[in-house]
This record gives structure tokens, C-alpha cells and sequence, in this order.
């Protein structure tokens, strides 16, 4: 029992930092000419079908100063 406990909580700290590592590699943005930040460009590939399957991406234009705001007007006629 005690060991069932203890591996169940370990599952739960490798889960949390799998997380973790997928979003913030996933949330970099693109550079080019640094080798550690290629390796991680080519990691982005392998994690974003479960940042997208998570629903877990960023829309950093949210928090720009000046977002994008888009305007939409219907007119419904009968």
C-alpha cells in the first residue's frame, strides 16, 4: 500500500514537470543561430500536439501593450 502511495506520487511530480517543461518550450518563441535554442526549436515539434490536445497556449498578444482588437458588426434582416 505504502508503495502504491509513493509511486502514485511520484506519477503526479513527473506529470506536473512534463507540464511544466511543454509549456515553457513550447511558449518560446523562435530564435536562430543559437544551438541550445535550435535543440529546443526541434523539441517544439514532438510537444505541440499535447499543448494543443491541453489546450495550454499562449496568446501572448493578450498582454501587449497595444493588443490586436478586431471589430464585428452584423446586421440580421428579416
Amino acid at each position: 500500500m505504502i508503495f502504491l502511495r509513493r509511486l502514485f506520487k511520484i506519477i503526479i511530480a513527473l506529470f506536473v514537470v512534463w507540464h511544466m517543461a511543454a509549456i515553457g518550450i513550447y511558449s518560446i518563441g523562435k530564435f536562430e543561430g543559437n544551438l541550445a535554442l535550435d535543440m529546443i526549436e526541434s523539441q517544439r515539434k514532438r510537444i505541440r500536439p499535447y499543448v494543443l490536445i491541453a489546450s495550454q497556449w499562449q496568446r501572448w498578444n493578450l498582454f501587449s501593450p497595444d493588443p490586436l482588437r478586431r471589430v464585428i458588426a452584423m446586421d440580421i434582416e428579416k
